[in-house]
């Protein structure tokens, strides 16, 4: 029996972080072992915008972009929440980790982008405002990128996530929540991404299929929240921030990585939990 040199898993200090069970399903201890994330390192996310305030978000944030209105945020470009989506969904890729606040992110201390892509209460969006967002965000340094809007099936979100590739960095969409088969298209550069619950089945309400290349917990994720909070939320669109988070900690590992080479790792080494007609590659 070889002698192996074991080290202690690594958990944070956030008060919260006992209740995020997802971190436990996909190892994020035992990755923390070995790297907790890079500061220098930007997880962009592409959605209604972050709680300018909050504990967990605000010592990180980098200057994002409004792409309803193209106008980058030292420009004056808005990126506050006017939904509580994107709190949320950056906080799931992103919240500051082991600073006995609140719940840790994928990382502990990656900077965190916001790409505001709607102006709307509702948070809707148009696709080309996503894409336009998503792009910007590459483009001023972003190594991973997150979408949590439907319209998965729009193909220039397929050739985005070509482009972003060619950028040296990697974009994730959600499969949507409309439980579908999303078996008539597939993107090999943009990572699809559906939601897996907390016994590593298929999340009721996930799309599934050819289309989607991998799974990521995304049942009553434990998050940030609008107003300085935390609370729940269920969605591919808390999986795929998870695996935006999980992406950048990839390239924190091994900074010298191409995009390929991430999108190579993250997609061998996911758990198989079902056929891979409907899970992908696994969660």
């Amino acid at each position: 029996v070889p002698n192996w040199i074991c080290y202690p898993v690594r958990n944070p200090n956030d008060p919260q972080f006992p209740q995020q069970w997802h971190h436990q399903k996909v190892k994020s201890p035992q990755a923390w072992d070995l790297v907790t994330g890079r500061s220098t390192q930007i997880v962009a996310v592409v959605d209604t915008g972050i709680d300018l305030t909050h504990p967990d978000l605000q010592a990180t944030r980098v200057p994002g972009f409004n792409s309803v209105d193209r106008k980058a945020e030292i420009d004056g470009g808005q990126v506050n929440d006017l939904n509580g989506h994107g709190t949320h969904v950056a906080g799931d890729a992103a919240a500051i980790g082991n600073n006995a606040t609140g719940v840790a992110g994928m990382g502990w201390n990656f900077k965190i982008m916001m790409i505001r892509t709607s102006n709307s209460p509702g948070g809707g969006a148009t696709i080309d405002d996503i894409l336009a967002g998503a792009r910007w965000a590459v483009d001023h340094g972003a190594k991973s990128v997150s979408a949590s809007y439907s319209g998965v099936d729009a193909a220039p979100i397929g050739t985005t996530g070509t482009y972003i590739k060619s950028k040296g960095a990697l974009f994730c969409y959600a499969a949507g929540n409309d439980n579908r088969n999303l078996s008539g298209f597939f993107y090999p550069d943009t990572i699809v991404v559906g939601a897996s619950d907390e016994s590593d089945g298929k999340a009721g309400f996930s799309a599934y299929g050819r289309a989607v290349h991998v799974f990521a917990p995304g049942t009553n994720i434990l998050s940030t929240t609008l107003g300085g909070g935390y609370g729940p939320a269920s969605g591919t669109s808390m999986a795929t921030p998870v695996c935006n988070g999980a992406i950048a900690m990839i390239f924190a590992a091994n900074p010298g990585l191409t995009a390929q080479q991430a999108q190579d790792v993250l997609e061998s080494q996911c758990d198989v939990i079902g056929p891979s007609a409907i899970f992908g590659h696994g969660r």
